[in-house]
């Protein structure tokens, strides 16, 4: 407001010497300030996931998105991952051996349950 009340004045008909002629007093003049008060540093790559809107100083903080299974409790939990892609697969416990009689196709941790059939032979010989 002070600079703008300053122009005012100074822009007053008499208060101009010399090249008078540069400013026409019947038209608008218009005023452009470029001004930066401070730097904001941040990420001011729109693409990264933790964009600043704010920032006008790249900080070399950008995150982007590494697509993965971001549940710790998940069976394929990706600790790199930085965006879901709702590829988790619950940890389910069982007999994950084919031969065994209660294997289940399901599970994907053994828990040492499995079951076998064994098979035994017992020769017996005769006499005659």
């Amino acid at each position: 407001m002070i600079l703008l009340k300053l122009l005012s004045q100074f822009l007053q008909p008499g208060n101009l010497k010399g090249d008078e002629d540069l400013v026409d007093f019947n038209e608008i003049v218009y005023l452009e300030v470029a001004v930066s008060i401070f730097d904001i540093y941040g990420c001011i790559d729109s693409v990264a996931i933790n964009f600043n809107l704010n920032a006008n100083v790249d900080d070399g903080s950008c995150v982007y998105c590494i697509y993965g299974c971001m549940d710790s409790t998940s069976f394929n939990f990706d600790s790199i991952a930085t965006c879901p892609d709702l590829s988790c697969v619950s940890v389910m416990y069982g007999c994950t051996d084919p031969l065994a009689l209660n294997y289940y196709a399901g599970a994907n941790i053994d828990d040492g349950s499995c079951i076998y059939l064994i098979w035994m032979y017992r020769s017996f010989s005769c006499k005659l």
